[in-house]
């Protein structure tokens, strides 16, 4: 039996918020007909005896029972998860990856089914990436890793061909490294560059000088005029 409780408001118009022991708040709501349907309603005594058994029992087992078909690997609905990260060069080992998670596709949660790369912190403030990848199946992805790489080698030794490839130099391009040796540019190099090369491309103007040229001003001589009245003798 599987306990929930139902939440007096409502999250939207037909629908309701479902609250479980194991999960908590469901991201969606339930239809009443649907809740009706598939819960019956109890006492407050007896709904709180079922929650307290329900979240007891899925601390770290699917809320299925001890009778569940996959076992100890079902995490459906436990409560507190243990989870695995495969970090480092994982690109060599994704065809072994592939493999056993196709061989054991049926016991998988289905977030474990998919090869997707985390990111998780620890208490100590460290972050880790990887690939989510069960505990479990550690020793699987490390015989098939080995078969894999087994197979490749003889498939080439049988094709004739060499698992060592020995190639030639290739020659250096003049252009490239000069470019990579040349120091790096700053702005005061930069323009300071720019400028001188300006200056080399203008062509130089030869200038002469002008001649001060002189204006003469005509000399205005002027007379005083005597006030109106014949001249007076002495």
């Amino acid at each position: 039996k599987q306990s929930i409780r139902q939440d007096d408001r409502p999250a939207t118009s037909s629908s309701y918020l479902i609250i479980r022991p194991n999960t908590g708040i469901s991201y969606s709501g339930m239809d009443a007909d649907d809740l009706h349907a598939k819960y019956t309603k109890v006492s407050a005594t007896v709904a709180e005896k079922l929650w307290t058994k329900s979240y007891e029992s899925t601390l770290h087992r699917c809320q299925h029972g001890p009778s569940c078909k996959l076992g100890p690997q079902c995490v459906y609905g436990v409560r507190r998860l243990t989870v695995s990260l495969l970090s480092g060069a994982v690109t060599s080992l994704w065809p072994a990856l592939e493999k056993t998670v196709a061989m054991y596709r049926q016991q998988l949660a289905g977030v474990e089914k998919q090869l997707r790369a985390y990111r998780v912190e620890l208490d100590s403030g460290d972050r880790l990436v990887g690939i989510r990848f069960p505990m479990w199946l550690v020793d699987t992805l490390l015989q098939n890793y080995t078969e894999l790489t087994t197979h490749t080698h003889n498939d080439a030794v049988a094709a004739g061909q060499s698992t060592t490839c020995h190639e030639s130099p290739t020659p250096v391009d003049e252009q490239a490294r000069k470019k990579a040796l040349a120091p790096p540019k700053t702005l005061l190099t930069y323009f300071g560059g720019a400028q001188s090369e300006k200056q080399q491309n203008q062509q130089p103007v030869t200038s002469h000088p002008k001649k001060a040229t002189t204006t003469k001003i005509p000399r205005v001589n002027s007379k005083s005029k005597s006030s109106s009245g014949p001249p007076t003798k002495q």
